[in-house]
């Protein structure tokens, strides 16, 4: 029931570490509000129930690290707005019934690698919207019951990145990941995965920079289909010990590329 709010932010700090509990709303309701700043460190935990939110971002920090835990809204709201925005690198963990939403980029990290761990809803629902941007790369975990949603769903810039899917990845606009090119970059895909768009690796075929593409085991099989097609400029596929998978529909091993099969391969109704 606890509401913080102003018209430049509501929690904000320069200096030193904050730590911050949300079960009410914090807000930043200006043209450039900002839910909370914390260029000093800390960290954020959004209760089940909570709400922090801006017109510009909901959630800053731009010299120092910090790490937030999100069970409940982060959300901003301008045309440009972000709803969270790194600059010092950090960690979001945003869980099951969580919601990270703007109508810009939803989270965007610049100048350090930062992870993102998610088990709920990522969302950038407007134009040209990116749900994950990260400019320096990073890692990305999308558990099962997570979603992940832009324009452009996540999207590297200038660094390698690492993305595991679990869950359902879409990008609106036709490109559900794009990795960056010259860096190494490795994307997971667990039994169950949804894709939505193309996923890029973002290396040429014979690149010197790799990208691999991992069919990881589960608890049952794994079906993929657009090797090649949907899935693009990954130099190297590897089948994991353990995994089975299923290719459907049309897939393509490019001219130079390679296979490693160290589980079960086998193809239905696919080309």
């Amino acid at each position: 029931g606890g509401t913080i709010d102003g018209g430049s932010g509501g929690i904000i700090s320069f200096d030193s570490p904050v730590t911050v509990s949300n079960a009410g709303i914090v807000a930043g309701y200006g043209t450039f509000g900002e839910g909370t700043e914390l260029d000093g460190g800390g960290g954020i935990t959004n209760l089940a129930g909570g709400t922090i939110s801006g017109q510009s971002e909901a959630i800053v920090a731009f010299n120092t690290a910090i790490a937030v835990n999100n069970y409940g809204r982060i959300a901003a709201y301008g045309t440009n707005a972000r709803a969270i925005y790194f600059s010092a690198g950090g960690g979001i963990t945003n869980q099951a019934g969580g919601t990270v939403g703007s109508a810009y980029n939803a989270i965007v990290a610049f100048n350090s690698a930062i992870s993102v761990v998610n088990a709920g809803l990522i969302t950038a629902y407007g134009a040209n919207g990116k749900a994950i941007d990260l400019i320096e790369g990073g890692s990305v975990t999308n558990q099962a019951g997570g979603t992940i949603t832009g324009y452009l769903g996540i999207y590297s810039r200038f660094a390698g990145m690492t993305v595991v899917n679990a869950g359902t990845i879409v990008g609106t606009g036709g490109t559900g990941a794009r990795f960056a090119a010259g860096y190494t970059n490795l994307l997971t895909i667990d039994p169950g995965a949804v894709f939505a768009g193309t996923v890029d690796g973002g290396n040429t075929i014979d690149a010197t920079a790799v990208s691999t593409l991992e069919l990881a085991p589960g608890a049952s099989a794994g079906t993929l289909s657009g090797l090649g097609i949907q899935f693009i400029n990954f130099d190297q596929t590897t089948i994991d010990p353990g995994a089975y998978w299923v290719l459907d529909g049309a897939n393509t091993l490019a001219a130079g590329t390679t296979l490693t099969n160290t589980g079960t391969l086998a193809l239905t109704d696919a080309t």
